[in-house]
């Protein structure tokens, strides 16, 4: 993923909008040393959870609101292979910045019992979306 300051957050799924589009649960946790002085360390855990709106980030899918049928069919089967994708184990999330529609553009990896898959790349790589730039 590109861009300056990327943030890696544990994922679950909550919606798949479409194709490239989903509502994920990202967790995160902080722990911080506390030194009080006089060789006393300790730390403090902090654990942050939010619902966010993630775009994937390189890859487009076909839209939903499509006219075209064959295009609204092409929709529908990406978004239940990227619902598939995202089911298949705990979710890495990296994000760095938001499209131009405030959804944060994030690269997402499921660790599967077979070993991790890159869920932006399985999309490119089925035929359900196309390498995207902007």
């Amino acid at each position: 993923m590109t861009g300056a300051n990327p943030y890696v957050y544990e994922g679950t799924v909550e919606r798949v909008v479409d194709g490239d589009t989903a509502f994920l649960r990202l967790t995160k946790k902080f722990v911080l040393l506390v030194d009080f002085g006089f060789h006393i360390l300790d730390t403090v855990s902090l654990d942050k959870t939010a619902i966010i709106d993630c775009r994937l980030a390189g890859i487009n899918a076909p839209e939903l609101s499509s006219h075209d049928p064959k295009v609204k069919a092409a929709a529908h089967r990406a978004s239940n292979e990227l619902e598939r994708l995202l089911q298949l184990g705990p979710l890495t999330v990296t994000t760095s910045k938001a499209d131009k529609y405030g959804r944060w553009l994030a690269a997402i990896t499921a660790r599967s019992p077979s070993g991790p898959v890159n869920v932006n790349q399985a999309m490119l790589d089925g035929g359900f979306a196309v390498p995207y730039a902007g």
